[in-house]
């Protein structure tokens, strides 16, 4: 690993001051004072010799001004992090593979508004055209891969080893998560797509595609892409999980599917990359620029997310951003556009908050871009519900709508809980922490998940503008308690050829019990009629014509209502 002359052999930190090829001349620069170097500090401060580590970079007016390092990249080895350590930007490589499908369309190579089944003939027809837009804005309505493998098997990543398998998997699918471009739901498998798109239409594969058209006109010379996990990578962080207090122990990602993630860097690889979203080297402004526009969905709302970026704001300030988490790594790259400055991260611990950590790090260095008398986040705080609550609700209306709700497009159930001084707390059914709506008046709340509209009288609904742009509608619904005979019915094997597993359901006393091949069994909790949570997953009971079951609907996240015949 390329040890920096400015940082000890054993420093827990180092601060390296440099320049991008594409950034604003040396001249430019100006350190950081070293009063906002120890609140950077400050951030990383549980990260030191004896735990995992994390780089971050910060560029300001068109330069970098900020690198630096903490922990470790290797705890076996004692070898510390530095600016220059090789990690994985999990998902942050989505703008990598959107850019070259850009780039491609750029050519004449491609269209974005091609149906994904010009490049991939061997999807099925599920019913609608998708398109390579929808892909990448994630509208596409296909369901997750690793959802999907996860059904299959406790250890995903274990299982499938290549991109094409994960494209057999998705030729096995029937159904999609909802019609394209009516909804967002983040789905990897619109970029294991993609980067069998980009092979197809440019006769490259994605990492050399990358490397020839992205990486090297950029200067990008330590970054490349992960298709093979066995290849050994000069500098290289170990990617870990586990805490100080239990200990740590190895989470490498021990497969080669690329698109989806995959990407090895540094952060000031990364930072390299960012600059070209203000400089154009590569594509040219006008493409570069366009990549941060939101998509819209079929019925006119625009979305937060656009081209493998996210659109949002910190203390009042537009951003463009991006996480990423891999195994044991994490990554983040965050933009503030009108005012030139980023900050970018790698981490190699799972428990790595990376999006708390850049944020944080913009809040110590950069106080003149995110002033530290705006608030950080939208106010959902209980504090302000709190100081709301007497404009809100009468404790017995709230009373009247507290319940379970449910939203039959998706099948997700909801529970409100009322306050004996009239709050109203959204959560889950089987959840322990809720989410204090805060009322604005006319019957809306606004909520960290994002803002709730009651309407109470008439037909009952519950409208949820969701702050990734869905728009989910529930209606009340009443809990379910089957007794022991209406369980036991439900009992048998259900099979799927999406997913090519049994499952089975068995009565144990008066609980009805899950039994996966591979996993631990896991009781069923009803939460309302023919619907049960098992742990992560949410169950739905299918019905003949004659009352009697026969199929399963299973919910895994970003994998819906995937569906079990009854066998037996």
């Amino acid at each position: 690993m390329r040890a920096l002359t400015s940082r000890p052999s054993r420093a827990a930190t180092a601060l390296v001051l440099t320049t991008l090829a594409t950034a604003a001349p040396a001249a430019a620069q100006s350190a950081i004072p070293d009063s906002l170097v120890r609140r950077v500090d400050a951030v990383f401060a549980a990260y030191g010799p004896t735990t995992p580590g994390c780089a971050v970079a910060v560029r300001r007016d068109g330069a970098v001004v900020l690198e630096r390092a903490y922990g470790s990249a290797d705890l076996e080895h004692d070898v510390p992090f530095t600016p220059a350590t090789v990690s994985e930007a999990g998902s942050v490589t989505k703008q990598v593979v959107a850019l070259a499908t850009r780039l491609l369309e750029q050519d004449g190579r491609l269209s974005l508004d091609d149906d994904v089944r010009r490049w991939v003939p061997e999807l099925p027809d599920l019913g609608a055209r998708i398109t390579l837009r929808h892909l990448i804005q994630h509208t596409s309505g296909l369901r997750d891969q690793w959802a999907l493998i996860d059904l299959m098997h406790p250890r995903a990543q274990q299982v499938v080893q290549t991109g094409s398998e994960v494209v057999d998997i998705l030729t096995r699918q029937r159904a999609l998560n909802f019609a394209p471009g009516t909804q967002w739901l983040y789905s990897n498998s619109g970029y294991a797509l993609l980067a069998l798109v980009i092979e197809r239409a440019s006769g490259q594969p994605l990492p050399r595609f990358a490397t020839d058209r992205i990486f090297r006109p950029l200067g990008m010379s330590r970054t490349q892409f992960r298709d093979d996990h066995t290849r050994l990578v000069k500098g290289r962080a170990i990617a870990y999980a586990g805490t100080p207090q239990r200990g740590f122990r190895l989470e490498m990602p021990e497969y080669g599917v690329v698109g989806s993630g995959g990407m090895l860097t540094t952060v000031g690889d990364l930072m390299r990359l960012e600059a070209n979203y203000e400089s154009g080297t590569v594509g040219g402004r006008a493409l570069v620029q366009a990549m941060s526009d939101s998509a819209r969905l079929v019925d006119g709302r625009r979305i937060p997310y656009a081209y493998g970026l996210t659109n949002g704001t910190h203390r009042g300030v537009r951003t463009i951003a991006h996480g990423g988490a891999t195994a044991g790594y994490r990554a983040y790259l965050l933009r503030a556009p009108e005012h030139r400055a980023a900050v970018t991260l790698l981490c190699n611990v799972a428990t790595a908050d990376a999006e708390g950590l850049a944020l944080r790090t913009a809040d110590a260095a950069l106080p003149a871009v995110f002033r530290a008398d705006a608030p950080a986040r939208p106010t959902t705080a209980r504090g302000v519900a709190r100081a709301a609550s007497t404009r809100g609700l009468s404790p017995a209306r709230a009373a009247a709508l507290a319940g379970l709700w449910r939203d039959s497009t998706t099948g997700e159930v909801l529970a409100l809980a009322a306050t004996p001084d009239g709050q109203l707390v959204l959560g889950g059914p089987l959840a322990t922490a809720g989410d204090t709506l805060a009322p604005v008046g006319d019957g809306r709340f606004t909520a960290r998940r994002g803002e709730v509209r009651l309407t109470p009288d008439g037909a009952p609904r519950l409208t949820l503008d969701a702050r990734d742009g869905n728009r989910l509608t529930f209606t009340p619904s009443v809990a379910w308690r089957p007794d022991a005979a209406a369980l036991g019915a439900l009992a048998g094997r259900y099979a799927s050829p999406e997913v090519g597993v049994t499952y089975a359901l068995a009565l144990r006393g008066d609980t009805l019990v899950l039994r996966r091949p591979r996993f631990a069994d896991a009781a069923l909790r009803p939460l309302v009629a023919d619907a049960f949570a098992a742990g992560a997953l949410r169950i739905e009971i299918v019905r003949d014509g004659a009352g009697q079951p026969s199929a399963l609907l299973v919910t895994n996240g970003r994998a819906r209502r995937v569906r079990f015949e009854k066998v037996e």
